[in-house]
């Protein structure tokens, strides 16, 4: 079961990682679990401040806060990231909110979450204890792109890139700023 599940965390490092080149000066991590955004980005030579939050406190989170309440830090950073977060969540706006208070203006929000057509997939697989089961069994809602782009438009964000990976069952989306009409 864990192979399965770090490779699914590999191919999802895979497919954010192009979206943070060049590397950010600093990186807010949402629903940073083990923090194992900052070791991949560190194992390819980041110097870069890094500051992960989670619910859990027995995550490597530097903040312990529930992901569903909007999120003050007081400060902004060149990335937000949210990996396969949002699922878990009964009410992800709140994410989106987060992410869009804490975002330079030139910053991007890279978020990644699996696409409905995967629920059936992950069920079986959690089902066989191929993957973990307790996690699945956890998702809440599987959003579709509309949803994701809506949401994001809702924080003030606007969907720059979309594009769905590991044969459709995942998705990458990535968000700016929207900029404001004069």
């Amino acid at each position: 079961m864990k192979i399965v599940d770090d490779l699914i965390a590999w191919l999802r490092y895979r497919e954010i990682l192009p979206f943070l080149e060049p590397f950010p000066a600093s990186v807010l991590d949402l629903g940073c679990n083990r923090a194992d955004l900052r070791r991949v980005l560190e194992s390819r030579g980041w110097r870069g401040t890094y500051v992960g939050v989670d619910v859990s406190p027995d995550s490597a989170a530097d903040v312990i806060h529930d992901l569903e309440k909007p999120l003050d830090l007081g400060r902004i950073f060149d990335a937000v990231v949210s990996l396969a977060v949002v699922e878990h969540l009964h009410d992800g706006r709140a994410l989106f909110v987060s992410a869009a208070n804490h975002l330079d203006a030139n910053g991007s929000f890279v978020l990644t979450t699996p696409t409905p057509p995967s629920k059936p997939v992950l069920d079986t697989l959690a089902a066989l204890r191929i993957v973990n089961r307790a996690h699945i069994l956890d998702h809440k809602h599987y959003w579709t792109r509309t949803e994701l782009e809506e949401a994001g438009r809702a924080a003030g964000l606007r969907m720059e890139h979309w594009h769905a990976f590991e044969l459709g069952m995942n998705q990458v989306a990535v968000f700016r700023r929207a900029r404001r009409e004069s």
